[in-house]
């Protein structure tokens, strides 16, 4: 029982070093860059960028957009609420990346980045005119691996709280995470094609060589039959 125990655990240290479970995260109300779950995730000796368009354009290195553009301030306009500056419930001073289809999609660039991110997602923050109800809709969010196979989806979630300008209180971010890789993040709108995103968000994550492994699990189960003799 005690060898189970000291494999288990020797194990659960060296996990720390990537990626835990791999999948989707569950969405969450989102306001500010430390709300989400990939500002919890230590890049160490990976990349990480985050891009919120507050400097009027999508330039992202290493990622193609599609079925969108930039939206400057404005009354409709729902950024993030950071973005301004100051978190007071209202988006309308920030930029945000505006979606005039029912779907937006971020694809990753392997040839540029030199790697598929480990982790990735943003934020969805409003919609306007939907065949639901004005103001609301239903969104599917879905991320893909390097041989375009389905990491897994989140939805249909419903979305939205009756208002078409800044208000910041429905934000909500959508992510996944996969050591393997992150090729392409997609969100699907059900009823609307008047709605915003913000917050793009994606990162590198090194895994640790099977040697590097061997020598943590190593480490672990030395540590732990010390711990038992004392």
């Amino acid at each position: 029982m005690y060898l189970r125990r000291t494999v288990v655990l020797a194990l659960t240290l060296c996990g720390a070093a990537f990626a835990s479970a791999q999948g989707i995260y569950s969405p969450s109300q989102y306001q500010k860059f430390s709300d989400g779950p990939l500002s919890f995730v230590d890049y160490s000796g990976g990349y990480s960028h985050l891009e919120n368009f507050e400097d009027g354009a999508f330039n992202a290195p290493g990622v193609i957009g599609s079925g969108g553009a930039v939206l400057s301030p404005g009354v409709q306009t729902d950024s993030v609420d950071e973005d301004d500056g100051i978190l007071n419930g209202l988006g309308s001073a920030g930029h945000s990346y505006y979606v005039s289809g029912n779907k937006v999609e971020f694809t990753f660039d392997k040839s540029v980045l030199g790697w598929l991110p480990t982790h990735a997602g943003f934020a969805w923050t409003d919609v306007g005119f939907s065949d639901l109800v004005l103001g609301f809709d239903q969104v599917l969010f879905e991320a893909f691996d390097g041989a375009g196979v389905s990491i897994g989806t989140s939805g249909w979630l419903l979305v939205g709280d009756g208002n078409t300008t800044g208000e910041t209180a429905e934000d909500i971010f959508f992510g996944a995470n996969h050591a393997a890789g992150i090729a392409k993040i997609s969100l699907t709108s059900k009823f609307s094609t008047d709605w915003e995103v913000d917050h793009l968000q994606y990162g590198y994550q090194p895994v640790p060589e099977p040697a590097s492994l061997a020598v943590l699990t190593l480490g672990a189960l030395g540590l732990l039959r010390r711990r038992k003799k004392s």
